[in-house]
């Protein structure tokens, strides 16, 4: 390849990219300060049949088998099962209040969620100062005692 086909295939690059050079923000403030009150964005409607999916899915093998290796425990599927009782409730609603109830539970499981939500921030203390050379000091410490 020639080099300004090399140039040519960066500036496409760039240009898809867009300005590398903009501040990177946090994601999670980001769209918790763009997410609307009146939730609006959160769904309008819930089917029992998959919500009865879920919950089948939740009791099978692998679904316990997947929730002992992440939490250590058999799984009761509290979660599942309420869900299915209130999409069964709610179907006995009028259309109007069914969709705002919906919307309203899935903001709150939304909220509930971001409550016990663990971030890396939680587990790792951040980084005042910058380490000088992070990998270059134990690799002479290693070379050093190699030689002996």
């Amino acid at each position: 390849m020639a080099k300004d086909d090399l140039d040519d295939i960066l500036k496409e690059v760039s240009a898809a990219i867009g300005d590398v050079n903009a501040p990177v923000l946090d994601p999670k403030k980001e769209n918790l300060d763009k997410a609307p009150v009146d939730g609006t964005a959160f769904p309008t409607e819930m089917r029992c049949s998959q919500v009865f999916d879920q919950l089948l899915k939740c009791y099978s093998i692998g679904g316990q088998i997947r929730h002992y290796y992440r939490h250590g425990e058999l799984s009761y599927c509290m979660d599942k099962r309420s869900k299915l009782m209130f999409c069964l409730k709610t179907k006995l609603n009028t259309e109007e209040v069914r969709k705002e109830k919906i919307s309203k539970w899935y903001k709150e499981k939304l909220a509930e969620q971001m409550a016990q939500r663990r971030t890396s921030e939680q587990v790792w203390a951040s980084r005042e100062e910058p380490l000088r050379r992070p990998f270059r000091e134990d690799a002479e410490n290693y070379l050093d005692e190699g030689s002996n």
